[in-house]
């Protein structure tokens, strides 16, 4: 029985992208992020043809590389913080313990520190190429 679940279930999460995407069918070409031609349903939608063409688009493109890296270290920081936190309570006084919830605080507190600087680098480098657009949760 749990075979059987185990196997339908993995079916059904290999067969879904394939349902998902037989929506969508195209009778003309795409140029340049745009589609092109006639769609039933929604346009598909298409990488452009053209890389980074002006500062604002590099800016764009540095904003968002520096908003995942934050969201990411972020993350991780967290999960370390809060491993310390349960290596500290279950930890008993065991000084190898102890001394590695301590080791993993101040790894979680410099990924934070690290994650905060990308931020602020962000936002000197906009002052120095003149971007005036910016804001402190988005870019």
């Amino acid at each position: 029985m749990h075979k059987a679940l185990v196997t339908a279930l993995t079916l059904s999460m290999l067969i879904t992208p394939v349902a998902a995407l037989a929506q969508f069918t195209s009778t003309g070409g795409t140029t340049g992020g745009t589609t092109g031609g006639t769609t039933s349903g929604a346009p598909i939608p298409t990488i452009p043809d053209s890389g980074v063409t002006s500062t604002g688009d590099f800016w764009n493109l540095l904003c968002t590389g520096v908003l995942w890296f934050f969201a990411i270290v972020i993350v991780i920081s967290f999960i370390m913080l809060l491993v310390a936190a349960l290596t500290f309570i279950t930890g008993g006084g065991d000084e190898e313990k102890v001394g590695r919830a301590r080791g993993l605080l101040t790894y979680a507190i410099i990924g934070i520190a690290v994650a905060l600087l990308a931020r602020a680098i962000l936002f000197i480098v906009a002052g120095l190429l003149g971007v005036t657009d910016t804001s402190f949760f988005g870019c």
